[in-house]
Parts: C-alpha cells; structure tokens; sequence
C-alpha cells in the first residue's frame, strides 16, 4: 500500500510539474503532448521505485474558475469547427473527386465507346474487306473453273477431232489401200493380159514369120508356085473386089433409052468398066500382069507333071 502511495504521489508531483511548464491551452487542445509530457516526467523516478510506467490516461481537466473547461469548451468547438470544416473540405474533396471521378468516369466510358466504337468500325471494315477479299477469291475462283471447263472443252473437242481425223484418215487409207489393192490386182490382170495377148501376138508373127518364110523358100525353089498361090487366092480376091463394087450405091437410077438400047448396055458397061479398073488397080498394086499369070498357068495345065529334083 505505501509503495502505490508513493507511486500516487510520483505521479501527482509529476502533473504538477507538467501543468506548471505548460500552458492551460496546450494541456486542452494537445493531450497526446500533454500525456507524453507526464509520462517523460515521472519515468526516473518510477523506475527508481521500481516500477514501469506504461500508459497514462487523463479523463479530464479542470479548475476551480473553470478556465480550463472554457478553454476546453472553446477548444471543443474549434474542433468541431475544424472537424465541421475538414468534414466539409473532405466532402468538398469527396464531391470534387467524386466529380472527377463521374468525369473521368464519364471520360473513361466515353473514351471505351469511343474505342469501342474505332474498334467496331475497324472490325466492320476488316470484315467488309475480308468479304471483299473472300468475294474476290471466290470470283476469280469461279473465272478460274470456268476458262479451266472452256480449256477442257476445247481439249476434249480438239482430241474428238483429232480422234475422228484419224479414224478418216484409218479410214481413208483403208480405202487407198483397198483401192491400191484393186488397181494392183488390175494392174496384174491387165499386165497378164498384156502378157499373154503379146505372147499369142509374138507366137502368131513367129507362126507368119515361119510361114512366110517358109512360102518364100518355096517360092524360091519353084518359081511358079507364086503363080498357082495367086490363082489360089484369085477367086476370092474377085469375090471382095465384086463385093466392093457392089457396095457401090447408085441409089435409084433411071435410063432413058433413045429406043437403040444403048442406054442400057452403057448402064451394064459402067460396073464391068469399074471391075476392071480395080482389077488394073490390083495388078499395080502387086506387080503382076494376071491376065498372063492366067494364060500361063492354062497352058501348063495340058503339060504332064515332072518331079521336082531336090538338092
């Protein structure tokens, strides 16, 4: 008990001191000072006792003329006043950033719609030029597809042509060949032909050739078997030359006869006259006198026969 006694007593001794170092307004308006204060006062010598002092709490103050309640009451109200005023200028503050920040709000969205905005009409028109793009790739695509159908149209109708050009030309040579085939069978029967036509020709001449060759040899060896040869063929040379001048057409001929017949034997005459001229003609032609050749070969007929000597 004595030791709190005397710890009491420390402490009053030590406000005491304190109250006496400052003034009334300062221990009103400034108790933290006025508590440190205390507590720097009393520390020596509570720990000579000691102790330790830990916290000093003061719940009031006051005098007997009460200066230090109106000090108090004075100081309470510039408090409030300030506290009123720095409420105020906080509210002030508060409604100043509170604007600023409804501003800076209002900027901000502003500035999104505004960006929003830059960035919807570059997303409208990356997507009209996409579409532009994608439009652009599509028709030349479809330019693309159609000259590649035109192309193989044209390649299909050139390898069509082509296909059917050389079935003409498989065709065509088909026929040539059969052509050729039928003018080289020609051609073969016809050379035969030529052949075996030059052949009888060539055997005939060679036959005439002997034959003539063989008349002259005769003919040479028996001078008068031209002669008998020539009786031979004479009747048949009177008959063509007869039938040559039969062939002689006159048509329809009238004789007027003076009542002495002359007329009619001149007639008569005419074509004894043509018979003999062509007999002449043919004397000339081969060169003997046929009259004599006559006459001679009547006389040998009378003559008997003698043998021929062979050398």
């Amino acid at each position: 008990m004595e030791l709190q006694r005397v710890a009491r007593e420390t402490l009053e001794g030590g406000l005491r001191a304190v109250i006496g170092k400052m003034t009334p307004e300062e221990i009103v308006e400034d108790r933290d000072k006025f508590v440190a204060t205390v507590m720097h006062e009393v520390t020596d010598d509570f720990r000579k006792l000691g102790l330790i002092i830990d916290s000093v709490n003061i719940q009031n103050v006051q005098d007997n003329q009460q200066y230090l309640e109106s000090i108090a009451r004075k100081a309470s109200a510039e408090v409030t006043s300030a506290a009123r005023k720095a409420e105020a200028e906080r509210a002030a503050e508060a409604s100043i950033k509170e604007a600023e920040a409804g501003a800076s709000a209002r900027t901000a969205a502003a500035e999104r719609d505004a960006e929003a905005k830059t960035a919807e009409a570059v997303s409208r028109r990356k997507a009209e030029e996409a579409r532009l793009t994608a439009d652009k790739a599509i028709a030349e695509a479809d330019n693309d597809l159609r000259i590649r159908k035109a192309e193989l149209a044209r390649e299909a109708e050139l390898k069509e042509a082509e296909q059917q050009q050389a079935a003409a030309k498989a065709e065509e040579a088909r026929l040539n060949a059969t052509h050729v085939a039928a003018a080289v069978a020609e051609r073969d029967v016809a050379k035969a032909k030529a052949e075996g036509e030059a052949a009888k020709v060539l055997e005939e001449g060679k036959a005439r050739a002997a034959a003539v060759e063989l008349i002259g040899q005769s003919i040479q060896k028996h001078p008068d078997a031209l002669k008998v040869m020539l009786v031979e063929l004479m009747p048949g040379v009177v008959e063509e030359v007869a039938k040559s001048v039969n062939n002689i057409a006159l048509g329809e001929v009238t004789v007027i006869d003076g009542g002495n017949g002359q007329a009619i034997a001149g007639a008569a005459m005419g074509r004894a006259r043509a018979l003999s001229e062509t007999l002449a003609t043919l004397e000339t032609i081969l060169g003997v006198d046929l009259r004599e050749v006559s006459r001679g070969i009547a006389g040998n007929l009378g003559k008997p026969a003698r043998a021929d000597t062979v050398e």
